[in-house]
Protein backbone atom coordinates (compact mmCIF):
# COMPACT_ATOMS: atom_id res chain seq x y z
CA UNK A 1 0.00 0.00 0.00
CA UNK A 2 1.52 3.31 -1.10
CA UNK A 3 -0.70 5.61 0.99
CA UNK A 4 -2.69 6.65 -2.07
CA UNK A 5 -6.35 5.74 -1.51
CA UNK A 6 -9.33 6.31 -3.77
CA UNK A 7 -12.00 6.88 -1.09
CA UNK A 8 -12.44 8.06 2.47
CA UNK A 9 -15.18 7.65 5.06
CA UNK A 10 -16.11 10.97 6.65
CA UNK A 11 -18.06 11.60 9.84
CA UNK A 12 -20.21 14.72 9.50
CA UNK A 13 -21.93 16.81 12.21
CA UNK A 14 -25.43 15.72 11.21
CA UNK A 15 -28.05 13.77 13.18
CA UNK A 16 -27.38 10.62 11.15
CA UNK A 17 -25.08 8.16 12.88
CA UNK A 18 -23.21 6.85 9.86
CA UNK A 19 -20.07 7.71 7.94
CA UNK A 20 -20.34 9.01 4.39
CA UNK A 21 -17.99 7.81 1.67
CA UNK A 22 -16.38 10.37 -0.63
CA UNK A 23 -14.03 9.97 -3.56
CA UNK A 24 -10.60 11.50 -3.19
CA UNK A 25 -9.41 13.63 -6.10
CA UNK A 26 -5.99 12.77 -7.49
CA UNK A 27 -4.39 15.76 -5.73
CA UNK A 28 -5.55 14.64 -2.27
CA UNK A 29 -5.13 10.85 -2.45
CA UNK A 30 -1.69 10.78 -0.85
CA UNK A 31 -2.39 13.59 1.67
CA UNK A 32 -5.70 12.71 3.37
CA UNK A 33 -5.35 10.65 6.56
CA UNK A 34 -7.69 9.45 9.29
CA UNK A 35 -8.25 12.28 11.77
CA UNK A 36 -7.93 15.11 9.24
CA UNK A 37 -10.76 17.54 8.59
CA UNK A 38 -12.11 17.86 5.05
CA UNK A 39 -14.69 20.03 3.35
CA UNK A 40 -17.30 17.96 1.52
CA UNK A 41 -20.57 18.53 -0.33
CA UNK A 42 -23.61 17.30 1.62
CA UNK A 43 -26.87 17.88 -0.18
CA UNK A 44 -26.87 21.53 -1.17
CA UNK A 45 -24.49 22.47 1.66
CA UNK A 46 -20.76 22.22 2.26
CA UNK A 47 -19.82 20.66 5.60
CA UNK A 48 -16.61 20.09 7.49
CA UNK A 49 -16.15 16.50 8.59
CA UNK A 50 -13.50 14.27 10.12
CA UNK A 51 -11.98 11.46 8.08
CA UNK A 52 -12.45 8.11 9.83
CA UNK A 53 -10.55 5.95 7.35
CA UNK A 54 -9.10 5.95 3.85
CA UNK A 55 -9.57 2.92 1.62
CA UNK A 56 -9.92 1.54 -1.90
CA UNK A 57 -13.25 -0.28 -1.37
CA UNK A 58 -15.55 0.94 -4.13
CA UNK A 59 -18.94 1.87 -2.61
CA UNK A 60 -22.18 0.64 -4.16
CA UNK A 61 -23.62 4.15 -4.50
CA UNK A 62 -22.14 6.93 -6.60
CA UNK A 63 -19.81 9.15 -4.60
CA UNK A 64 -19.06 12.84 -4.64
CA UNK A 65 -15.53 14.20 -4.30
CA UNK A 66 -13.87 15.76 -1.29
CA UNK A 67 -13.60 19.48 -2.01
CA UNK A 68 -10.70 20.47 0.20
CA UNK A 69 -8.31 19.16 2.83
CA UNK A 70 -8.38 21.53 5.81
CA UNK A 71 -5.61 20.02 7.94
CA UNK A 72 -2.31 18.78 6.48
CA UNK A 73 -1.89 16.60 9.59
CA UNK A 74 -4.60 14.82 11.59
CA UNK A 75 -6.24 16.91 14.32
CA UNK A 76 -7.59 13.79 16.04
CA UNK A 77 -5.25 10.81 16.47
CA UNK A 78 -6.34 7.16 16.54
CA UNK A 79 -6.87 7.22 20.32
CA UNK A 80 -9.14 10.28 20.17
CA UNK A 81 -11.12 8.79 17.28
CA UNK A 82 -11.58 5.61 19.33
CA UNK A 83 -12.65 7.68 22.35
CA UNK A 84 -15.14 9.57 20.18
CA UNK A 85 -16.62 6.29 18.93
CA UNK A 86 -16.91 5.03 22.50
CA UNK A 87 -18.58 8.26 23.67
CA UNK A 88 -21.01 8.14 20.75
CA UNK A 89 -21.93 4.54 21.51
CA UNK A 90 -22.22 5.02 25.26
CA UNK A 91 -24.35 8.15 25.03
CA UNK A 92 -26.22 7.14 21.85
CA UNK A 93 -24.95 10.27 20.10
CA UNK A 94 -24.07 10.66 16.41
CA UNK A 95 -20.32 10.31 15.94
CA UNK A 96 -20.10 13.45 13.81
CA UNK A 97 -21.55 15.56 16.62
CA UNK A 98 -19.23 13.94 19.18
CA UNK A 99 -16.14 14.56 17.05
CA UNK A 100 -17.19 18.15 16.41
CA UNK A 101 -17.37 18.62 20.19
CA UNK A 102 -13.83 17.29 20.52
CA UNK A 103 -12.41 19.94 18.18
CA UNK A 104 -11.30 23.40 19.34
CA UNK A 105 -13.96 26.11 19.12
CA UNK A 106 -11.78 28.02 16.68
CA UNK A 107 -12.58 25.37 14.09
CA UNK A 108 -16.20 26.58 14.13
CA UNK A 109 -15.41 30.25 13.51
CA UNK A 110 -16.37 31.16 9.98
CA UNK A 111 -15.95 34.91 10.10
CA UNK A 112 -15.12 37.71 12.50
CA UNK A 113 -15.69 41.41 12.80
CA UNK A 114 -13.01 44.05 12.73
CA UNK A 115 -13.73 47.49 14.08
CA UNK A 116 -11.75 50.57 13.13
CA UNK A 117 -12.14 54.32 13.12
CA UNK A 118 -12.60 56.39 9.99
CA UNK A 119 -10.58 59.56 9.56
CA UNK A 120 -13.51 61.60 10.91
CA UNK A 121 -13.81 59.13 13.80
CA UNK A 122 -10.12 59.53 14.64
CA UNK A 123 -10.52 63.32 14.76
CA UNK A 124 -13.54 62.99 17.05
CA UNK A 125 -11.72 60.46 19.25
CA UNK A 126 -8.72 62.77 19.64
CA UNK A 127 -11.05 65.56 20.75
CA UNK A 128 -12.76 63.25 23.26
CA UNK A 129 -9.41 61.96 24.51
CA UNK A 130 -8.18 65.50 25.03
CA UNK A 131 -11.15 66.30 27.32
CA UNK A 132 -11.50 62.93 29.17
CA UNK A 133 -9.91 61.11 32.08
CA UNK A 134 -7.54 58.20 31.36
CA UNK A 135 -9.41 55.73 33.64
CA UNK A 136 -12.66 55.91 31.67
CA UNK A 137 -13.17 52.56 29.80
CA UNK A 138 -14.55 54.42 26.77
CA UNK A 139 -11.35 56.43 26.58
CA UNK A 140 -9.27 53.24 26.76
CA UNK A 141 -11.24 51.69 23.88
CA UNK A 142 -10.92 54.86 21.82
CA UNK A 143 -7.14 54.88 22.39
CA UNK A 144 -6.90 51.27 21.18
CA UNK A 145 -8.98 52.07 18.11
CA UNK A 146 -6.95 55.16 17.41
CA UNK A 147 -3.70 53.16 17.46
CA UNK A 148 -5.12 50.45 15.16
CA UNK A 149 -4.48 51.15 11.54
Amino acid sequence: MDGSNLYCDVSLPVPLDQPFTYALPETLRHRVKAGCRVLVPFGSRKLTGVVLRCHDDRPEAETREVMRLIDPEPVLDAQLLALGKWIGGYYCAPLGEVLRGMLPLASEIRRGKIYSLTDAGRDAARQLLFDSSAEDPVVQVLRMLERAV
